[in-house]
């Protein structure tokens, strides 16, 4: 399944999106997801590269390009600036997106 059909999918079955708990740490802003097996956490993209941290669980990172990455935490991952991406969580999974400062969402993502 490709990147535009995962979305799709996404939002044609308005599924529920996990709701991130949002954490600062002396100017670092943290995004910390619960995500359950089988859920699809669809990302906007920002305009700076950022680091992921993948705590617990496994996912299948998709990007617009049409990348898939199959991750099994724990592990870092760079997010690109301007990439548009998607988690797929093949079992329940913890997610953490830091930004330097409030993050900044590119506007036509």
């Amino acid at each position: 399944m490709k990147y535009d059909a995962l979305v799709a999918h996404v939002e044609a079955t308005r599924s529920p999106l996990p709701v991130a708990e949002t954490i600062e740490y002396g100017g670092v802003h943290v995004d910390k997801f619960k995500i359950p097996a089988g859920m699809v956490l669809v990302s906007h993209c920002h305009v700076y590269d950022h680091p992921s941290i993948l705590a617990v669980g496994k996912v299948e990172l998709w990007t617009a390009d049409g990348r898939v990455q199959e991750l099994e935490g724990p592990a870092e991952v760079r997010i690109a600036a301007g990439v548009k991406h998607a988690l797929q969580a093949i079992t329940d999974v913890v997610w953490y997106c830091l930004h330097a400062g409030e993050p900044q969402i590119k506007g036509d993502a």
